[in-house]
């Protein structure tokens, strides 16, 4: 792999080559300022500095406990040769799995960017699958797959949500997102003449992308390259872009948790006190029983404080005012004598201002319960974040804007300070951060279980929709996906203490086997993960063993084999541990492959608890069908799996010496 940067009289230019073969033409960098204008033409080099590293650093919790960081860097200073002879830097860094580059204005005085101008010249009319950058419901759509000649001539095509997963005429399966986002405008891409994707900075309201008091930093913009498409997902290149800790990481313990949630997305339940009410205390203390009876580490109880009856009327909310029917201290004696943390839960709807002014009280309430992990939601269609000013005027902002990513960070270092992890939904998309800022445990930002209850238009999540995520939006981060649901089709759910007539949604399903729901656990990594199905449906249930065996943090993890939206294959070793677990998931289609064992501990046999799709499993017709049979293997052998339509296979294998 092969970077080169030219000084052209026009733009800085930047190319790379992989084997001899063209991947990014040469590509202008520049920004247009205020004051200022352009900042791009006629620049000369004033200083280069280069190095090289090769270092292994290890994460404190994570999919690999130790990774390593192995690149060349760049840096060249640039000088306007006209007045006011300004200064750009250029840094580059270039690694084995792909190349970064960021931007900096070293300048003092402050500045506003009005455009980004970092291009990315692919040719050629490659395959991408993407998302709209600026619909109304942020990044939950479902992925398409097109040439960038016919994105461009989509409605919704303009700008493109990162991480953008890109598969070249050339074979190469590219992946273009940006690490170290902090205190500047989320990237999306914009579909160009040209096979180009254009920089397209998230704007303030008043259409200004970036304000700076001082020095300007771009994020890293990352081009991760993959030979086959899972050397994506085994990738550390965005981890490897952000800094150390800035916090002690010690308090911040990764764990499993159930919740009064699943029976809210189905609409069995109310947000408010009534006869349907979901956060009453009988049930508030039948979860924290089930999590003490079955090892899990935590519970949340959503809407159990009073303003919902207010909603969307946000400035209502109070965040340590119990409803009418929550005894919280009944609630929390059940909890502290039961060792289970509560899992506070603090939703904005997109009222940012009144969030950040209620922090003191969400902390508060945080404190009170003793919470180590805080939910927290941003509902709200774009763009809707509410921005109050001083002068008392309201403005309402993008998701992935400057305001949004600052308001997160304010949010995360709140938490860190108190020892409490975040767990972000409706969020601004991850970029790394998690490294330098440990408590943030993981994000929602895609589609997640939710939408196979409610989605009446799309029917919810088709089957190739996990097996898309694990090679896009997977690629930035931890995924708060809730999975683990065992009733796909919901029959037992719609004879259940005649909720049927509450059932609005008549779609309403998972498309997915049973066995699926079991193999996402490790296919998407979250290191706070969720059994996010109603307890009644895992009471006795055996194929509930494999969530409560199933490790949330990893020494070792390896993408098997794989292709976009068909199928992926997963392997990851406990940490501290011998076990290795393996997730196969895939899409509508039946699939019968081998998987290649070499990555065991070599001359150890293991037994391999298999938990998979019976023979006339079908996401369609038989989803709850499913089997567990267990098979002795090693590391030379070869591992038949069958994937039935919309199925999965979920694996421990324990070492037998």
């Amino acid at each position: 792999m092969v970077a080169t940067v030219t000084i052209d009289p026009r733009a800085p230019l930047y190319e790379l080559s992989v084997d001899g073969k063209p991947v990014i033409n040469p590509s202008r960098l520049g920004f247009d300022l205020h004051p200022g204008g352009r900042l791009q033409r006629d620049l000369t080099v004033v200083e280069e500095r280069r190095r090289d590293r090769d270092e292994v650093w290890e994460q404190p919790w994570g999919e690999e406990r130790l990774i390593r960081d192995r690149h060349n860097e760049l840096v060249l200073t640039l000088k306007e040769q006209a007045a006011p002879g300004r200064l750009l830097e250029l840094h580059l860094r270039l690694s084995d799995d792909g190349l970064a580059l960021r931007c900096v204005l070293p300048g003092a005085a402050p500045v506003e960017v009005l455009d980004e101008r970092t291009e990315f010249v692919l040719g050629g009319d490659p395959l991408l699958w993407w998302l709209p950058a600026y619909g109304f419901a942020r990044d939950e759509y479902l992925y398409r797959c097109q040439p960038l000649s016919a994105v461009r001539d989509e409605p919704r095509g303009r700008a493109l949500h990162t991480p953008l997963t890109v598969r070249t005429e050339n074979g190469l399966t590219l992946c273009f997102h940006e690490a170290a986002l902090v205190d500047y405008a989320g990237m999306n891409l914009a579909p160009q003449p040209g096979g180009m994707l254009r920089c397209d900075l998230t704007p303030w309201s008043d259409g200004v992308k970036v304000r700076g008091d001082g020095a300007i930093r771009t994020p890293w913009r990352t081009v991760q390259v993959g030979r086959r498409p899972v050397d994506l997902i085994n990738s550390r290149l965005i981890l490897n872009l952000n800094d150390p800790p800035a916090i002690d990481p010690a308090p911040f313990r990764p764990g499993k948790y159930i919740g009064v949630w699943w029976g809210y997305i189905l609409n069995i339940w109310d947000r408010v006190p009534g006869p349907h009410y979901g956060a009453t205390t009988a049930r508030c203390l039948d979860y924290i029983d089930f999590a003490a009876r079955h090892g899990f580490d935590g519970v949340l109880i959503e809407s159990w404080n009073q303003g919902w009856e207010q909603w969307p009327k946000v400035e209502a909310m109070r965040f340590t005012e119990p409803s009418s029917g929550f005894d919280e201290a009944a609630v929390l004696a059940r909890a502290r004598s039961s060792g289970v943390h509560l899992v506070g839960h603090a939703e904005s709807g997109g009222d940012i201002s009144h969030m950040e002014i209620s922090l003191p009280e969400i902390t508060a309430g945080l404190r009170r319960w003793g919470a180590k992990v805080v939910k927290t939601g941003y509902v709200a269609a774009q763009p809707g974040l509410v921005r109050r000013l001083p002068d008392g005027t309201t403005t309402h902002e993008w998701h992935y804007g400057q305001f949004s990513v600052n308001h997160h960070a304010l949010v995360t270092q709140t938490m860190a300070r108190l020892g409490i992890a975040v767990i972000a939904h409706e969020g601004v998309k991850d970029t790394g951060l998690r490294r330098t800022w440990p408590n943030l445990f993981s994000r929602e930002c895609a589609r997640g279980q939710e939408f196979n209850a409610f989605d009446v238009a799309d029917g919810g999540n088709p089957p190739e929709h996990e097996a898309t995520l694990a090679f896009t939006r997977l690629l930035s981060g931890p995924m708060d996906f809730t999975p683990g649901i065992f009733d796909p089709a919901l029959k037992w759910l719609r004879g259940w203490r005649g909720v049927q007539r509450r059932l609005i949604y008549g779609r309403s399903r998972v498309n997915t086997t049973l066995a699926k729901q079991l193999a996402l656990y490790v296919v998407i990594h979250s290191p706070m993960q969720m059994a996010a199905d109603l307890i009644e449906n895992y009471e006795g249930h055996p194929a509930f063993q494999f969530i409560k065996d199933v490790p949330v943090d990893w020494e070792r993890s390896i993408a098997l084999e794989g292709e976009v939206g068909r199928h992926v294959v997963i392997a990851r070793q406990e940490r501290g541990g011998r076990d290795w677990y393996i997730g196969a998931i895939g899409d509508g289609r039946p699939l019968d492959i081998e998987i290649d064992l070499g990555f065991l501990e070599e001359g150890v046999p293991y037994q391999a608890t298999i938990y998979g799709d019976a023979p006339d499993a079908d996401w369609r017709d038989r989803p709850d069908a499913w089997r567990v049979w267990t098979a002795r293997v090693g590391a030379g052998d070869q591992l038949p799996i069958r994937l039935a339509p919309g199925g999965g296979q979920a694996i421990r294998l324990v070492p037998l010496a």
